[in-house]
Parts: structure tokens; sequence; C-alpha cells
């Protein structure tokens, strides 16, 4: 399949691709974790690089092995998706998106390091129930409230002290191909039993506002699970344009950087950090909030992708 005209990314596409900053996907190919090639000095990469390191990643973290890259040399990730336990010198920081990764590198930078479990927001609220994790970014759609992550917190996280605050939003769609024949334009599309969907792995937020969808109208037992399942975002979009699926449900920035695709959006996804108040780690808590309401984390998170920053730092719940 062909990415752009000159089959070839660049840090930033791959940064998006990942849901981290460029220093990231930087740190990663210093590390040998991620492969690139060189055109004079410019550093690019394939979509096989990026898939193969996706790969390798969901394959250590199902064997619940902890894995060292580097968003910061003082910043430590734990990509552990199946273990219970974890190191307790460490506060760890759960959840896939990017702004998980731009707040561990900036109190990395200020000596307060932080593990870093890449699990997705279904698993990442589960592990803050069993106590594997001292905070989470989320976003996860309940239909029946209308509502993003206060529900599903309040579900899955009940007895604990925590605090939730607003970190972004971004716009959350259908991409499809581009010419579109099958005319596929919203959420009912789906249950269409000419509609073959790409599906994120069970937990993942865009299954869970598939699934949801699909209980609340009332689909038939055979629209359950009916697609292709895929380990990213990214291979969910490949799948679309390659035609091994007709729709998947992923955010704008995946569709432009596949070539072939169109965006159709259908609603705006929230972004929460959910924080441990009881924690061993109070000096690090107690950065990681003044770090959204200041300058340096919204700066960061601008200069890597395309957020809705207006509402940063605001108290959601507090129990």
């Amino acid at each position: 399949m062909q990415i752009f005209d000159e089959h070839a990314l660049d840090a930033q596409d791959v940064a998006d691709l990942l849901h981290v900053s460029r220093n990231t996907v930087y740190n990663l190919v210093k590390e040998g974790l991620l492969s690139s090639y060189m055109v004079g000095r410019k550093m690019r990469f394939t979509l096989s690089d990026v898939d193969d390191y996706i790969a390798r990643e969901r394959v250590e973290a199902s064997k619940g092995k902890t894995v060292q890259t580097a968003l910061h040399k003082e910043t430590k990730h734990a990509v552990s998706e199946g273990a219970l336990a974890r190191n307790r010198d460490d506060f760890t920081l759960a959840g896939n998106d990017m702004l998980a990764d731009v707040l561990a590198n900036i109190l990395g930078q200020n000596q307060m390091p932080i593990s870093r479990a890449y699990v997705n927001s279904y698993n990442a609220l589960e592990g803050m129930y069993r106590g594997q994790y001292d905070a989470a970014v989320i976003h996860l759609f309940d239909r029946a409230s209308q509502k993003y992550n206060l529900p599903f917190v309040q579900r899955l996280v009940p007895g604990k002290s925590l605090i939730v605050f607003y970190l972004a939003s971004r716009q959350t769609g259908l991409i499809v191909p581009k010419r579109n024949l099958k005319k596929i334009l919203k959420m009912r599309d789906l249950m269409r039993e000419d509609v073959f969907p790409a599906l994120r792995e069970l937990g993942a937020s865009e299954r869970i506002m598939v699934d949801e969808y699909l209980v609340q109208t009332g689909a038939p037992a055979s629209a359950f699970g009916r697609g292709i399942e895929a380990r990213s975002s990214l291979s969910a979009a490949e799948f679309v344009a390659a035609g091994h699926a007709d729709v998947a449900l992923g955010n704008e920035q995946t569709a432009k950087l596949v070539k072939g695709l169109s965006f159709i959006p259908l609603q705006k996804e929230e972004l929460a950090l959910v924080l441990a108040k009881e924690t061993e780690h109070e000096q690090i808590a107690y950065k990681m909030r003044n770090l959204l309401v200041g300058d340096v984390f919204k700066a960061e998170v601008s200069r890597a992708a395309s957020y809705d920053l207006s509402r940063c730092g605001n108290i959601l719940y507090e129990v």
C-alpha cells in the first residue's frame, strides 16, 4: 500500500500515527526500537517500520514483560498489559494516547521518573482499581448517558479516592475509502450486511463505541464482532485503504496520513486524566496537576498534534 507519493514517512508522520511526540520517535530510533533510513540528512520511515514496532510492542505486552524505551533518559516506560503487579517504587501512568507521553516527558525532565503502561482506556481504569496504576489517560464514550469518561470511571474504579481532569478534545469519526462506493456515512451503516468493518481490540475506545452503538440500536447478534480486528488505529486504516475492510472508526489525523482515505466526522472525542489521590508519590501527582494548567504542557502538545486544549486542567470529578 502506498503512503504519500514519496512512499515515505517523516518523524512527525510517525509521531501522529503512534500518538506520541516527535522527540519520542527520535528516542525510539536511538534506542534501536524503531527502524529508519536517511535521505541526505533527513530521517525517513516506511509504514512497515511503524507496523513492525507496533507488533513487537504488542507481543511484549502480551507476555507481561517490561520494555525499556526512552521518551527521556530519566523516564521509564513499563509496557505491561497482562501483569497485575508493578514496581511500587514507580509512579505509573497508563494509557495509549500521546498526551500521556508528553506528561511523562516533562516530569522526567524535572527528575520525576514515570513508568508508562501502554494499555487501552478500559484496561487502564481496571488497573487503577487493582492498584496497578497511579494515573490514566482515557477517552471512553458512554452512549447511554451521551458522556465521555466519567460513567466509566464511576463503574470501573468504585470506592477509590481520585480526581478526574479534562485534558483535550479532537474529532473522531468514520475512516472510509476515498470513493466510498458503499456510501458509508453514519454509524448505523455498520449494521449493514454488505459492510465489513475493521474493529479495534476489546477494551479500545473505538471498539467500545461501536459495541455500545450496536447494543443501543438493537442490532442483530450477527453484527457483533463481524469484521477484521486491527491491532492499532493505523492498522485499521490500512485495512480500509487496502480494501480488506470498508470502514474503521478513528481520528482525522490517521485518515489524513494513509493515502486513499476520507474522514467523516461523527463527534468530538474528549480525553481525561484520572489521578489517584491516595498515592505514594504525592510530589509527582501535585506536579502533574500543575502541568495541566501551565503553558509548557500545552505548548508541547500543540507542537505534536491537533487537539483542542481550551478546557485543559478543568476538574470534572473528585471523590
